[in-house]
């Protein structure tokens, strides 16, 4: 790769990338053997459920780099105060709380999953404790008023949900995210038919965006559709068919948003 970006205009090739690539390499690896080697003497339940289940895990891990991103903690008492004024407002419930309730109620269940045991309450407690935290301490991230009224409503439908059977959870959850995303990608519906346009250039929009927004929005947008398909494959649907499904909704979606002033 380093040397390919000799002939790229816009890169500069660094023998420095090379060696602190190549030693994060082996940092990983000497970690992952190591884990391997010793994970009956570790203990850790949590860490082989995750290796289980990886579906879940990926939406787990996904959704803490969209709230997370770039995991850079800031050192300045003063940003956390910051961070945490707007929790004055964290009551005032709306449909910006409901919205933010689904991606947790989502989390709730990938965890329940995952544990295999329990309710996936406490789990979910911890991982809204995580971004919580990780919201005051990171650069660039503050608290969400309504996400936290999100992460107190979900907690109280991950319990409710535990009295249901797993398959209509799973397709009530996955009812949530679709609407989600429609509500997301065409409210208001306020079509422009004169301005349609479309180009079949791949990613284009998320090409166009600054890098860390960009990667953001990656994160973002593959947790809500893998979450989509995942929960329909839960819900008793086939693999084939629930992907099938999914992609069919999501191509639907984003052709609407082509008669949408403001949507790409």
């Amino acid at each position: 790769i380093e040397l390919l970006q000799l002939f790229e205009t816009r890169r500069v090739a660094s023998l420095g990338d090379v060696l602190l690539n190549t030693g994060g390499s082996l940092v990983g690896a000497l970690v992952a053997a190591i884990l391997l080697a010793s994970r009956d003497r570790l203990g850790l339940p949590a860490l082989g459920a995750l290796a289980r289940a990886p579906a879940p895990a990926t939406l787990l891990l996904l959704w803490l780099g969209a709230r997370l991103l770039p995991f850079a903690p800031a050192l300045d008492p003063a940003k956390w105060r910051r961070a945490l004024e707007p929790l004055d407002a964290v009551f005032d419930l709306s449909w910006a709380s409901l919205r933010w309730a689904v991606p947790y109620v989502v989390i709730g269940e990938a965890l329940r999953a995952t544990v295999q045991r329990g309710s996936g309450v406490l789990p979910l407690a911890l991982v809204a404790l995580v971004v919580f935290a990780g919201q005051v301490l990171v650069v660039g991230r503050a608290i969400v008023p309504a996400e936290v009224a999100g992460m107190l409503a979900a907690l109280v439908l991950t319990g409710v949900g535990n009295f249901l059977p797993r398959r209509q959870v799973a397709l009530l959850t996955s009812l949530a995210i679709a609407a989600l995303l429609v509500a997301e990608g065409l409210v208001p519906f306020t079509p422009q038919l004169e301005s349609w346009q479309f180009r079949w250039v791949p990613f284009e929009g998320a090409l166009r965006r600054l890098f860390g927004a960009g990667l953001v929005a990656l994160f973002h947008d593959c947790f809500q559709y893998g979450a989509l398909v995942w929960l329909l494959c839960r819900s008793g649907m086939r693999i084939v068919a629930g992907t099938l499904l999914a992609t069919g909704f999501v191509l639907a979606v984003e052709v609407l948003q082509g008669f949408l002033p403001g949507r790409t």
